[in-house]
């Protein structure tokens, strides 16, 4: 098997995707009118579950659900019906004439009303219909999505059905309240300060809230406009204009905030992308639902294997990994801000975790990318270069103390270990090395590190010198054969020797540490803490056995 095989395998089940979703689309597109009061209808059933099982308990489900339906619509209906009224009463208000043509006239006549009023009542008393029957069957309706679209994966069904349902809930109801609250202050606010009919732009207000980007707007700028058309002269226009001012900002800064801020789970870049698309798809009705549509969407490409790409575009969760991000940045030669993610994590009190977290898992993605092609030898150099400067400059500010307070206090009086240090993979593992001997420097480890040298340099070495220890430094993940093959070696040339391996940033492969224990290594570190660690258990232990009284010799 060739090495692209997999990457056509790859963009085969990539273009199946993309196919399937935009023939999904299509379909979503042609059925608009057989979908809309079905998804409608489902995110009230969203809303509505909490509270009628919540009844169900005490007055059984038939009960429960017909007045939890039978309260909710008549308050959305009583509201609508007060705000045509009120909307009635301010086109009574006298007016200019106004000529009409005929076939306008023809329009407003009893029968050119007749459709549009029968169409929305058959849409609201279907919508009515599938709510109560969808809170009557609700667990029965959630067995079989299961069982459609979860056979053999009950687990991660379940877990996405419960994700969307409290989002979608909890979303709706916060964002209720927040719009009840801007009701209420702008109702408030507009009759103290003589607005004609307060009530009604109060209303339309907390309506229009509902509707992303475009109905806080409109809400915002209806009262300004009535304002400047029905008072006189500019004063008490522009009060009105800062009043909706503070309250805009109260509302967006402090109630979502503190009410809903994150509910969503959208970042606003990719909720304005789903609004758009939804209001092109369906027209308003996409518009209104299109925050809690998107919420689902989202969940179902955080849970659904092979849609993992719409969770990873849509979701207000960071894209990549701090390590992922900063190994991106240094690739496109962006130092600057690869440097920020530096000065962000020592801010954070992350210095002494700098190398596991950024600066080897950069050099060992740079290390893999290299092998398999990705990168070429330039583009390495570089990205080294770049991570040394900067492990430099954080280096530089920071003084190395003398005894290190997180070891124990007996390592402080143990002897100078002799430590031989060696980068098998070349000048990305010895940065390594240089980046782990800045974390030990605090221990007493008499570190010497061999740069350029071959395993038989290293081999040679450790005959001559007889060090305690070697610190082999192979970064994950390529393999590690050189490595076992050099252990090996080493344990020839001297057996009783100590030879520690650091496969450190990122995973390696699967039982590659087992392998050289195997080979004689006595150590695997998988980060620079681990092989710490274990150099202060070593250095804690010969304190020790330094300090253990000898047996005198019999007379």
């Amino acid at each position: 098997m060739t090495r692209d095989t997999p990457l056509r395998a790859d963009a085969a089940g990539t273009w199946l995707t993309v196919l399937g979703t935009l023939a999904l689309i299509a379909a979503m597109a042609m059925a608009r009118e057989f979908l809309v009061p079905i998804a409608f209808a489902a995110l009230l059933t969203f809303v509505m579950s909490p509270t009628v099982g919540w009844l169900e308990r005490r007055v059984g489900r038939v009960p429960a659900v017909l007045g939890a339906v039978c309260v909710v619509f008549a308050l959305i209906i009583g509201a609508g019906w007060m705000l045509a009224r009120e909307l009635a009463a301010v086109s009574r208000e006298p007016r200019p004439a106004r000529v009409i043509v005929a076939e306008q006239a023809a329009d407003q006549s009893p029968f050119g009303m007749l459709g549009p009023v029968l169409g929305l009542g058959a849409s609201t008393g279907l919508v009515i219909a599938l709510v109560i029957f969808m809170l009557l069957e609700r667990r029965d309706l959630r067995d079989r999505v299961v069982g459609v679209i979860g056979h053999g994966h009950i687990v991660l069904t379940t877990r996405a059905l419960d994700e969307a349902g409290a989002r979608v809930a909890r979303q709706l109801l916060m964002q209720t309240l927040v719009n009840v609250i801007y009701g209420v202050a702008a109702g408030t606010g507009l009759w103290l300060l003589g607005v004609p009919y307060p009530v009604v732009w109060a209303s339309l207000g907390a309506v229009l809230r509902f509707v992303p980007y475009v109905g806080p707007a409109a809400a915002f700028v209806a009262p300004i406009v009535i304002a400047i058309a029905a008072m006189d002269g500019w004063r008490q226009p522009l009060y009105v204009l800062a009043f909706m001012t503070a309250l805009e900002l109260f509302t967006n800064l402090v109630l979502e905030t503190a009410l809903y801020a994150g509910a969503a789970g959208v970042s606003q870049v990719g909720l304005l992308v789903a609004v758009t698309f939804w209001t092109w798809l369906w027209g308003s009705m996409g518009l209104v639902m299109a925050i809690p549509l998107t919420v689902c969407v989202v969940v179902v490409g955080k849970h659904v294997r092979g849609l993992e790409y719409l969770a990873t575009l849509m979701a207000d969760t960071a894209a990549l990994t701090p390590a992922q991000a900063f190994y991106q940045r240094l690739l496109v030669r962006d130092t600057d801000d690869a440097a920020e993610f530096v000065e962000r994590h020592v801010a954070a009190g992350g210095a002494g975790t700098l190398q596991d977290a950024l600066l080897l898992p950069a050099l060992a993605q740079a290390g893999a990318d290299y092998v398999q092609g990705r990168l070429d030898a330039d583009g390495r150099q570089q990205m080294i270069a770049a991570i040394r400067e900067m492990a430099i400059d954080v280096a530089e500010p920071v003084a190395v103390p003398a005894v290190d307070a997180t070891a124990p206090p007996a390592v402080a009086a143990a002897p100078a270990l002799r430590v031989l240090g060696y980068g098998v993979g070349g000048p990305a593992d010895e940065l390594a090395l240089d980046l782990f001997s800045s974390a030990v420097a605090a221990l007493p480890l008499a570190l010497d590190v061999l740069p350029g040298a071959s395993a038989s340099d290293v081999a040679t070495h450790v005959r001559g010198e007889r060090p305690a220890v070697v610190c082999l430094v192979d970064l994950a993940p390529v393999s590690a054969a050189r490595t076992r093959y050099l252990v090996k070696r080493l344990h020839q040339t001297q057996p009783d020797l100590i030879v520690v391996v650091g496969r450190w940033g990122g995973a390696g492969v699967p039982d590659e540490a087992q392998r050289l224990v195997e080979a004689g290594a006595a150590h695997v570190g998988a980060t620079v803490e681990e092989t710490r660690a274990w150099f202060i258990e070593a250095l804690a232990g010969a304190s020790a056995s330094a300090a253990a009284p000898r047996p005198r010799p019999a007379s």
